[in-house]
């Protein structure tokens, strides 16, 4: 109805990444392309649209021209650098990564810092990243957690062990950080010990439904009875209704199981609840399709 509303263009090309569909986003995005110079609302995104179709040097140089146009805009510099990185240019990459890092009191470079010295198997690099944002948010179990997570890959588990410790210290509830360490309790055969990680985030959040769904996952990877992992997941959908992740785990675990009779009595549950829930009607039809 109104091809030239910048706004709700926008909005439409920001969905379609974020849905995972670049293709569409591209198709989307070409009539803002078709004038002689691209409005510098559209620069940012428009790099983020190629980077996702794989076109990097495309990217490269919408980046490239935001960052001239606003000058202390630190995302489209820190989406520069990176593009610039995955064109190979790795050294100035992260020379221009790490000034963005000094100057901006966000963490996008930060981050993109980390990242990108964990994909390189640099170390040593993302463990000094990690120790200058720390400086930015000295209480933050993101911190720990991550050191960790580097350390993990430098195969010192014992110290990886202490900073994940040290996330969950200064948040109990920190997910991320349990999940680690139930990851290396698993590979020393730990088994009691990995469920008690998720049991301790449970006890101080009871509501936490991706610690319930982690723990019964758990559970059911290790040998315990349909009931008890059953009754894990019913209580996560009883904590959060609206949520239909527990609804789906519940209807997967009695699919698997090979259930029908529980298996069709979840599905009509969560059927009621989530009737055009995309996920949900997969599995609803194999339930189906297994009952007959």
């Amino acid at each position: 109805k109104a091809p030239g509303l910048d706004y709700s263009r926008r909005l439409l090309v920001r969905s379609y990444l974020r849905s995972k569909q670049p293709t569409k986003a591209l198709s989307t995005l070409q009539p803002v392309l078709q004038g002689a110079t691209v409005p510098p609302a559209w620069l940012t995104l428009a790099g983020e649209v190629y980077m996702q179709n794989g076109d990097t040097e495309r990217a490269a140089e919408f980046f490239s021209q935001a960052a001239k146009h606003d000058p202390k805009d630190s995302k489209a510099k820190t989406a520069l650098a990176l593009s610039q990185m995955r064109l190979g240019h790795t050294e100035q990459a992260f020379a221009d990564l790490e000034q963005i890092a000094a100057s901006d009191s966000g963490v996008t470079a930060d981050m993109a810092i980390i990242a990108s010295a964990m994909r390189q198997k640099e170390f040593d690099k993302a463990l000094q990243a990690i120790a200058n944002l720390e400086k930015k948010q000295p209480n933050s179990p993101l911190i720990h957690d991550l050191r960790g997570q580097v350390l993990v890959a430098k195969k010192d588990i014992p110290a990886a062990k202490k900073s994940f410790e040290k996330a969950l210290a200064a948040d109990p509830t920190y997910l991320s950080a349990a999940t680690n360490l139930v990851a290396i309790d698993l590979a020393e055969n730990k088994i009691d010990q990995a469920r008690q990680r998720y049991e301790a985030v449970i006890a101080k959040d009871p509501k936490n439904v991706p610690a319930m769904l982690s723990l019964a996952q758990l559970k059911a990877r290790t040998g315990a009875s349909l009931d008890d992992v059953a009754s894990l997941l019913k209580k996560a959908v009883a904590a959060d209704i609206s949520n239909p992740t527990s609804r789906f785990a519940l209807m997967s675990f009695y699919l698997n199981a090979k259930d029908k009779d529980k298996a069709r009595a979840a599905t009509e549950e969560a059927l009621a609840t989530f009737p055009e829930n995309p996920e949900i009607l997969l599995v609803a039809g194999q339930v189906y399709q297994l009952s007959g």
